[in-house]
């Protein structure tokens, strides 16, 4: 009788020790700086992703296990997550960004069962071994400057060592991307004006065509490298024939500091065309003249 019992006890303590495993725990799991902040430029096409670095704790059992993490959308941005995309608002404007991990994979959204968003390997403290997310902005939002902000909600699970999902565990970040002022020009293969023979009130026979482009208004400035003055064979001490710039046929301002856009036009785009107009031509020698002008371009945020 004693043996028989000696051999049941023996039995159900090599079934307890067959079915226990390593129960892993995190005690912490979040983004190392709190936040998520970036500078962004729309006509940027080289957007470098910005590396999100994790920083977790867990217990013993946690050393080289696996986490699954996705992101959703605080309550208190309800609207921060869409599909496989973060929205960031300025109140008026939306920007998108994408958070994926190591594997590519978004890292947005709820993870499905056995096909997680993002896989993280924990190393043999529990802390994140190879944890760093990418926060990508696409290039080409023009979007008006300012603030963008969205606050997430970081769900890492951890997987167990028998294949189950463990606790998952929560905390949120705030990210914050500031969209930088950005203007620019392009233009086109001509570049020259060509006037003919110079006489009174002569016009340059086409004008140049050239198109500014930007996410806020914006100023040209029109820089003569000789005071608005065509001069003969190129000496800025010879002989000058005074002329006006004009911009869509309406005359430029020399002494101005420039011309102000208050907006960048539709879709952060807009036509121009500059020309010339001679004055007076009087009594000058026959011959060759020609300027340079410049044309600058410049951020009106305040215009915006």
């Amino acid at each position: 009788m004693t043996a028989f019992k000696k051999i049941v006890i023996a039995a159900l303590f090599l079934a307890t020790s067959a079915t226990a495993h390593a129960e892993c725990n995190l005690a912490q799991f979040d983004i190392a700086n709190g936040n998520l902040t970036a500078n962004y430029d729309p006509f940027d096409a080289a957007q470098s992703p910005i590396t999100v670095s994790i920083r977790s704790t867990g217990n013993a059992d946690c050393a080289n296990q696996r986490v699954m993490l996705s992101i959703e959308a605080d309550v208190s941005t309800p609207t921060a997550v869409n599909g496989s995309e973060i929205v960031l608002s300025s109140g008026a404007d939306n920007l998108t960004a994408q958070l994926t991990g190591p594997n590519g994979r978004a890292a947005t959204g709820r993870f499905a069962a056995g096909s997680p968003t993002a896989l993280l390997s924990l190393g043999s403290g529990g802390d994140v071994r190879s944890g760093d997310l990418l926060l990508s902005l696409r290039a080409g939002q023009r979007v008006p400057p300012g603030l963008y902000t969205a606050r997430l909600k970081v769900i890492a699970t951890p997987l167990q060592s028998d294949g189950s999902n463990g606790q998952p565990f929560a905390s949120s970040a705030d990210v914050l991307v500031n969209v930088l002022p950005s203007v620019g020009l392009a233009v086109g293969s001509e570049t020259t004006i060509d006037i003919g023979t110079i006489t009174d009130g002569a016009k340059g026979t086409e004008p140049i065509k050239f198109q500014a482009y930007g996410n806020t208004g914006y100023e040209l400035a029109f820089e003569s490298d000789n005071g608005f003055a065509l001069v003969q064979n190129g000496k800025k001490d010879g002989v000058r024939i005074e002329y006006v710039a004009t911009l869509e046929n309406k005359d430029i301002d020399p002494d101005a500091l420039g011309v102000t856009f208050s907006d960048p036009g539709n879709s952060g785009f807009r036509n121009h065309r500059l020309n010339v107009r001679v004055l007076t031509v009087g009594r000058r020698p026959a011959g060759t003249y020609s300027d340079y002008i410049t044309v600058k371009i410049s951020a009106n945020v305040a215009g915006n």
